[in-house]
């Protein structure tokens, strides 16, 4: 009895202190700092997720072939790379509890890992900057990729954003924070220059950018309304409501799709049809994640491009990423909407990549190369983030999280196929090559799956879409 007294005497006491989060006004201009607040996290984020491979080739030859003594060859660089991908998989676990730690925030909330996250980026970017082996930089970009992977700034700017602007939102905060990325070539010029061992010292700066955002996030950040709203509510249900809401929920355990966690997740897109679909989309679109985004570097310098052409032509990607996360942004919330957004967005991802590859192959200026390495990039992974939202609009706020987590976990097993498979093929054919062999019929056909299969998400209403999924 005392126990259950002290257990309502301290939801009394999170309800007050709840009611008066929601209860007080948002002093002028919040949302307005709430967005500039999520470019600094979309510039931490972009950031921490493209400085590994923008550097993947000096850090390769520094720990594979420089400090072993060896003289570079392009054989031995593609087994360097091969082998480096091995070692990486030492972290797959971590990966493998991302979708878990994803779902904590369905329970305590947007802002305290909103903070965590960006924090976390920074500690492992200084890991990797301080690293002396191969090993200590791979768990180095472990830790900070394992924060990355949540993009809880994503649901926090959908759930404060008004319903109408809630994609023309995401898309000036993503497109101005993919802005940022153009440090690291920056970076690149200024302590690198054609030395390339002195790739450590492009990681200080970012480093420094996570730490102070994360700061500003933990002063600035307020808890968002829906989660604050959903949370009053359970709340506020006496304990004979709890009670008979815990046995209905335990009665409805093996039929019920709207459970909390990861693996109720999974079921729960499952028992959708729509979702169940949208779905096996996403895997497709992810399973070439890996070889799209992480060869970008190797390829330009297999090609014959120097550390500086190499340097310049990775200046364009913040410029062309921006413009494509701007354009579809406001592409998302017109007459095109979801659907059509990701399908011109993923198809022209694949003509851009081939159009890089020639670039790079044949001697174009490496300006021109920076174009196109942009652009296949830019698209793809506007494809994808579009395709994670329309996943997001079909589920109800207090499982946002959840089903994201669950989403993530066959998205990571995907991605890891993919893995294994560059692997392989890069020790007997050309990394383009291989790419493209997975990259063409994965692309075309989700795409394909998205026109004809799925149902076009935008202006859903978010606190009603719990009752509308089928």
């Amino acid at each position: 009895m005392q126990s259950r007294e002290l257990n309502m005497d301290k939801d009394a006491k999170v309800l007050s202190m709840l009611k008066k989060k929601l209860a007080k006004p948002e002093f002028a201009g919040y949302l307005v700092i709430i967005v500039i607040l999520g470019m600094l996290i979309h510039s931490t984020d972009e950031i921490a997720s493209t400085i590994a491979n923008n550097l993947r080739s000096p850090v390769l030859i520094d720990f594979f072939i420089t400090s072993q003594g060896l003289t570079y060859t392009e054989d031995l660089f593609n087994k360097a790379v091969s082998n480096s991908a091995i070692i990486g998989m030492v972290t797959l676990p971590l990966m493998i509890l991302a979708p878990f730690y994803r779902a904590l925030p369905d329970k305590y909330g947007r802002k305290p890992f909103l903070v965590i996250n960006t924090l976390g980026m920074g500690v492992g970017m200084a890991i990797c900057a301080l690293s002396t082996s191969f090993l200590m930089y791979v768990v180095g970009g472990a830790i900070s990729g394992f924060f990355v992977l949540h993009d809880t700034q994503v649901v926090y700017l959908m759930e404060v954003a008004p319903a109408d602007k809630r994609a023309r939102f995401y898309g000036i905060a993503k497109s101005v924070g993919a802005l940022s990325t153009v440090l690291i070539p920056a970076m690149r010029s200024v302590f690198m220059g054609a030395d390339s061992s002195k790739w450590r010292l492009v990681y200080y700066v970012p480093v420094i950018i996570g730490c102070v955002i994360a700061l500003v996030a933990l002063f600035v950040a307020r808890e968002t309304k829906p989660f604050l709203t959903q949370r009053i509510t359970d709340l506020e249900m006496s304990p004979e409501e709890r009670k008979r809401k815990v046995e209905e929920e335990k009665a409805k355990k093996k039929s019920d799709p709207n459970k909390m966690g990861v693996f109720p997740a999974l079921k729960y897109i499952w028992n959708n049809k729509d979702s169940r679909t949208l779905l096996f989309i996403v895997t497709m679109y992810y399973f070439v994640s890996t070889a799209f985004a992480g060869y970008f570097e190797p390829i330009m310098v297999t090609s014959g491009m120097s550390t500086e052409n190499v340097t310049k032509a990775l200046y364009f990607y913040s410029f062309m990423f921006a413009g494509c996360t701007f354009i579809a942004g406001f592409l998302a919330d017109s007459r095109l909407g979801r659907k059509g957004t990701v399908g011109l967005f993923g198809s022209l991802s694949i003509v851009m990549f081939c159009l890089f590859v020639a670039a790079a192959k044949f001697g174009w200026s490496p300006y021109l190369v920076g174009i196109f390495y942009g652009l296949y990039l830019g698209t793809y992974w506007m494809g994808g983030n579009f395709l994670t939202m329309m996943m997001a609009e079909k589920v109800p706020t207090e499982r946002r999280s959840s089903l994201m987590g669950g989403l993530m976990l066959v998205v990571l097993s995907a991605t890891m196929i993919g893995s294994i498979y560059m692997i392989i093929v890069i020790r007997f054919i050309s990394i383009s090559t291989g790419i493209l062999i997975i990259a063409v019929p994965s692309i075309v056909t989700a795409m394909i799956l998205l026109i004809t299969k799925v149902k076009e998400t935008k202006g859903v209403d978010l606190t009603t879409i719990g009752q509308i999924v089928e």
